[in-house]
């Protein structure tokens, strides 16, 4: 059958890491947007949260999608990686050294060593951000159930242990998503000539302003900002 010769082959397993990174990358913008609510205050989060949980069949059904998500995305990258530094040790050369030259930088000498650090440690960075996302459903899962979601986050988010780990995962993760978004899209064919600088501006971009809009709300809790 096509679709599981598909599949199977490096091109299909590259395909699968895009289009799951790229589902992951729609799923966090909603994550961010609505923890974002804090910013406008606890009831509005509150308010967020009671809305979607008011829909817990669909909530799980999403809930089970994203765990099966994160597995395929995890899997297939750490296959791709051991595959790619036993067959050919600089997987996506030609994007990153398109990308160098186009963003004004001087070409250095090939090798591993030579690609920008993100990419060269996109599968440990993975298993930072699958480490993480287990701590958080789990903060976020075990204790009182009677307790408002916008308190639990407030506690969670203020305690400077977990706090400052929210903090570096999210800064794992801009690191992971500098070089995920320019691989998805070469892997897609969404890339071109004519906008790569563009596209390397954005794999910055996107991923600084997701830190900064998490990442600024532990660290107001922990600076005694009351929401």
């Amino acid at each position: 059958m096509w679709f599981v010769r598909f599949i199977t082959s490096s091109i299909g397993k590259k395909w699968i890491m895009a289009v799951s990174g790229l589902l992951l990358l729609f799923f966090l913008f909603g994550h961010i947007a609505g923890i974002a609510t804090l910013y406008l205050g606890r009831t509005a989060l509150q308010s967020y949260a009671e809305q979607l949980h008011s829909h817990m069949f669909f909530l799980n059904i999403f809930r089970i999608g994203l765990l099966l998500l994160c597995i395929i995305h995890f899997s297939t990258g750490l296959f791709l990686f051991y595959q790619n530094r036993k067959t050919r040790p600089i997987p996506y050369r030609i994007s990153v050294r398109v990308a160098t030259q186009a963003a004004g930088a001087i070409p250095v000498a090939s090798g591993w060593a030579s690609l920008p650090f993100a990419a060269r440690t996109m599968p440990y960075t993975g298993i930072v951000i699958l480490t993480f996302i287990i701590i958080h459903i789990f903060g976020f899962s075990i204790g009182p159930q009677d307790i408002p979601v916008a308190k639990t986050v407030v506690t969670l988010l203020g305690n400077p242990v977990y706090g400052l780990l929210y903090i570096f995962s999210f800064t794992v993760l801009a690191i992971h998503m500098h070089h995920g978004i320019w691989s998805l899209l070469q892997t897609l064919g969404l890339s071109h000539p004519r906008y790569t600088l563009f596209v390397t501006r954005m794999t910055t971009i996107a991923p600084v302003f997701f830190l900064i809009v998490a990442g600024g709300i532990p660290l107001l809790l922990i600076c005694g900002v009351e929401f």
